[in-house]
């Protein structure tokens, strides 16, 4: 999961909510660098704008798998 709060011109913030975003790391150097992660909205972070934040619970942390942590395990 996700939280993204955005800026949009002559409207303000606007929070995605219920969908998919796809998260891109740039530079995209393999195809696991794209995630298709759920946008959700959390009241506490409404004070952040233009900015992603993840979840930090889970199996693994969505930062470290786009970023080429699991791409030594698919190659070793």
């Amino acid at each position: 999961e996700v939280h993204v709060r955005v800026s949009v011109t002559r409207k303000g913030a606007t929070t995605l909510t219920n969908t998919q975003v796809l998260v891109v790391r740039n530079p995209c150097l393999h195809p696991g660098d794209c995630l298709k992660l759920w946008a959700v909205e959390h009241p506490r972070l409404s004070h952040l704008i233009d900015c992603i934040v993840f979840a930090s619970t889970g199996e693994r942390a969505a930062p470290s798998m786009s970023a080429g942590g699991d791409l030594g395990e698919l190659y070793s």
